[in-house]
């Protein structure tokens, strides 16, 4: 869902980071197969690749089992582990010249609620910014309990919102 919209280089651009900066193996393989893509469509269909964008990319479980490995127990028994396999699929869809491309949207996905509420309202942050904020967060300066207090308001007032809309 990531790559969903964007054209071929600006997926590049986006898993190679990711291959990068998180050390993804997954991220690595999905570049090699975006090129692949790249490859098949301007070699075998004779598309411009400045104008392939991708219009799904998605992975589904394979029908093998996968591979099988031991898993040692106590008292001298073992079982079975199987290491789970998967199909990487990436569609990409020419758009011509006379077409505009389309521009994506652009997916954040955050993994703590806090972050969500700091990002849309930043008035809420304390004054020395997110290093700051992390090494704080940790304890229970007057700082960041003004800001759980000023979050709980803005949450509350966005329930209220919700309530005399509906």
């Amino acid at each position: 869902r990531l790559l969903h919209g964007f054209t071929a280089d600006e997926a590049m651009m986006h898993l190679q980071a990711m291959a990068v900066t998180k050390n993804l193996k997954a991220a690595k393989m999905c570049v090699d197969l975006l090129k692949s893509a790249i490859h098949n469509g301007t070699h075998n269909h004779g598309y411009d690749p400045r104008r392939l964008v991708v219009k799904r990319a998605f992975v589904s479980p394979a029908k093998t089992a996968g591979l099988k490995y031991p898993i040692y127990h106590a008292r001298g028994r073992t079982g079975m582990g199987t290491k789970g396999r998967c199909h990487i699929t990436i569609e990409l869809e020419h758009y011509p010249a006379d077409k505009p491309l389309p521009r994506p949207k652009i997916r954040v996905v955050w993994s703590r609620p806090e972050d969500r509420y700091a990002m849309k309202r930043p008035e809420l942050m304390p004054q020395g910014g997110w290093k700051q904020w992390k090494r704080e967060r940790r304890g229970n300066s007057e700082e960041v309990m003004a800001y759980w207090d000023r979050v709980k308001e803005w949450r509350n007032h966005q329930r209220k919102l919700k309530l005399v809309q509906k």
